[in-house]
């Protein structure tokens, strides 16, 4: 840390590293045994854990990339992922540098800046754009129909990675846009990607993970022993440029690097023709917009919560999620716990991603004789419970909107009910994020029976636009025809 009475002011960050060396910084030879990165990562377990990657490895890694996208000096990528995790980092920073490419990060991603990311495409030569699903699903909704900004001529091709793909998103994605969309399975601790769908004709296969690229893989039992094809099993990795292991975790470190396979903890399925299809977890990881929720630590913490007596999280199928955050909770005897009170404490204690979006309150969590949750039953129960909980409300309900759009941002950004106003604005208003202002939207459909256009929804900026849309939708559809 730079001295803090030293007038200079510090606003780079090879300024920074200047002053706290106290000159230039070293270089350092780019060998085998150098760590190129940590990154860290939570992968199956709540802990963190960084993943250290070396040069040798990392170069590897881009050397495949480049390949397999195309990429080369010509390329002009967009990616504004998250810098903090192999998605961000590793597939668009170094991964542009390594090509001597163009990358472009105009804003970070939220349903308002959509707009200039399209722009950015259309009119600055992008040739890649990189994102996650969810991502897809927000640029393909708030697009107005009229424009086209992939149909330019050296365009290539949309990569969607950090979670699963559903196959109608991904038609419906191509078929608007005109342009193929790449689906991809990759590790932090591999330093890249796995498996590729595309962009080649002989890894593509809408609706799968495509083929392993790059490496060697086996799909085996609980046993370790290969499955048949057709049958479910884990994923295993060989490859000579994985991780060196989790920094300072020697055991950690070799129960995922196991007699030179990296296991992935993910089950997946291999057709008789050799694409692979992700089918679940080995462990029970919630990926809820492209990042990885562990729920036995949303559930720890909900459980500190004074009035909670028992306490279960776990991922419900999404649309545009992938997976949401579901807890049950049971309180105690004589406690007035409700589903805000537990939100807010969650809120206070967990990243936003991780607060769960739904919570309900239960009599009680359906366990066997030796008092293990039998997941079967609580999957039915939460899927009834969700199914309830996203009901129309009664359309002949008085015609001014404001508590029931209230309620619904409520929910949507896991924020205390008392705390939302009129005058509440999306970027100072926590937990309403892009990926929120998606639900905010969906929800907003299903309560008052509309649909919103992509201009309407890019010019909800208050909670009071919400709240007057419906109102003018309330009145167009109620005017007589003609």
């Amino acid at each position: 840390t730079p001295d803090a009475a030293s007038p200079a002011r510090l606003e780079t960050f090879p300024q920074l590293l200047r002053e706290a060396a106290g000159g230039a910084p070293r270089a350092q030879p780019a060998t085998a045994d150098v760590a190129a990165y940590i990154l860290f990562t939570s992968g199956s377990t709540a802990a963190p854990k960084g993943v250290e990657l070396s040069h040798d490895a990392l170069f590897e890694c881009l050397t495949i990339m480049c390949r397999q996208f195309g990429y080369d000096a010509d390329s002009s990528v967009l990616n504004v992922l998250p810098l903090h995790h192999a998605d961000g980092l590793s597939e668009g920073v170094a991964l542009t540098f390594f090509a001597g490419a163009t990358l472009h990060r105009p804003a970070r991603f939220s349903v308002q800046t959509v707009p200039t990311i399209l722009e950015t495409v259309a009119t600055q030569g992008v040739t890649h754009l990189h994102g996650v699903p969810t991502m897809l699903a927000l640029i393909e909704r708030s697009c107005p129909p009229d424009r086209q900004p992939f149909r330019t001529p050296g365009f290539r091709h949309v990569l969607s990675t950090g979670g699963p793909l559903p196959a109608p998103a991904w038609r419906a994605f191509e078929q608007r846009f005109g342009v193929q969309v790449v689906n991809a399975y990759g590790m932090t601790e591999a330093g890249r990607e796995l498996l590729f769908c595309g962009p080649d004709a002989a890894t593509r296969r809408i609706g799968t993970n495509g083929r392993p690229v790059g490496c060697m893989m086996r799909i085996v039992d609980e046993a370790g022993q290969p499955v048949r094809r057709g049958e479910a099993g884990e994923m295993h990795f060989r490859a000579e440029h994985f991780m060196t292991g989790y920094f300072r975790r020697p055991e950690e470190s070799s129960e995922v690097l196991h007699e030179g396979w990296l296991r992935s903890g993910d089950l997946a399925i291999e057709d008789e023709d050799g694409f692979v299809t992700i089918v679940g977890r080995k462990k029970n990881v919630i990926v809820t917009g492209g990042a990885n929720v562990q729920p036995e630590e949303v559930s720890q913490v909900i459980a500190r919560l004074p009035g909670v007596a028992d306490v279960v999280t776990l991922g419900m199928p999404d649309e545009v999620f992938g997976e949401r955050v579901v807890s049950c909770v049971v309180a105690t005897a004589g406690s007035t716990l409700s589903e805000e009170r537990v939100i807010e404490h969650c809120r206070a204690h967990l990243a936003g991603e991780k607060v769960p979006h739904g919570v309900f309150v239960v009599e009680a969590l359906p366990r066997g004789i030796g008092g293990k949750l039998v997941m079967p039953q609580v999957r039915a129960m939460a899927a009834a419970l969700t199914a309830g909980a996203g009901g129309q409300a009664d359309r002949a309900a008085a015609p001014d909107p404001t508590e029931r759009v209230l309620a619904l941002a409520a929910r949507c950004f896991k924020a205390p009910l008392s705390s939302l106003t009129r005058d509440c604005e999306a970027d100072t208003t926590p937990g309403w994020n892009s990926l929120a202002h998606m639900d905010f939207i969906v929800a907003l459909e299903t309560e008052f029976g509309v649909s919103v256009d992509a201009e309407s929804m890019l010019e909800i900026v208050t909670l009071g636009d919400a709240i007057d849309l419906m109102q003018r939708l309330h009145e167009t559809a109620k005017a007589p025809a003609g």
